[in-house]
């Protein structure tokens, strides 16, 4: 986990990240085009191609799993939020389209629509069925808990579903006195009356953790 010399947890995660990512969609790109245009008349041709082509697939995928660790000694440096859980999850996305291609490139007959379709709507159902900012929250928990560093500025823009993660903080003994006072505002907030039209299920979970 050490850096090279004369950068930061933010400089090289940032710089190396981008770098690799504007690679990875170039390669990408060059990939998509080659398989559409090349023709595979000979056999010796075809099989030296296909040979190309994986090799420029692994090395893009080599590429990729350094972009996600840098962005992991960047989270882990400074915390987790939307933009870097957002960015993981695309890296991820990135990764499975190159596995199905290169199951493509041995399988000649194999088409790549369908296949990219499907990924995509999993990939877009799945971001927004998935309670981002729980995990935001539980991830920011363990960092403080292993390095006794909080981002509470952060934390206090979180939705009402990450209250419940973090009340659990409470329990600690150097919880941040702004972190409580978070929960004291909101606690208050949450105890207006409001319509019954503008009831909400996370609302109302909070309110009630907060209660206890």
């Amino acid at each position: 986990n050490l850096l090279p010399g004369d950068f930061t947890y933010a400089e090289y995660a940032r710089r190396g990240f981008f770098e690799l990512l504007t690679v990875t969609l170039i390669n990408f790109s060059l990939l998509l085009s080659s398989l559409r245009f090349t023709g595979m008349e000979r056999k010796a041709m075809a099989r030296t191609v296909r040979l190309l082509h994986s090799l420029l697939v692994l090395s893009t995928m080599v590429m990729l799993v350094s972009a996600f660790l840098r962005m992991s000694f960047y989270e882990a440096a400074y915390g987790y939020t939307y933009l870097r859980v957002l960015t993981h999850s695309f890296m991820i996305f990135l990764f499975v389209l190159l596995a199905v291609t290169f199951y493509r490139i041995w399988k000649e007959k194999f088409s790549l629509l369908k296949p990219y379709i499907l990924i995509s709507l999993t990939a877009y159902l799945a971001l927004n069925f998935a309670n981002i900012d729980v995990l935001i929250a539980q991830k920011n928990i363990d960092r403080y808990l292993e390095t006794g560093k909080l981002d509470t500025c952060y934390l206090r823009h979180l939705t009402y579903d990450s209250i419940p993660v973090l009340v659990g903080l409470l329990k600690e003994e150097n919880t941040p006195p702004d972190l409580k006072q978070y929960f004291e505002e909101e606690k208050l907030k949450l105890s207006q009356p409001q319509d019954w039209q503008s009831f909400n299920i996370s609302r109302y979970e909070a309110e009630k953790v907060l209660k206890q």
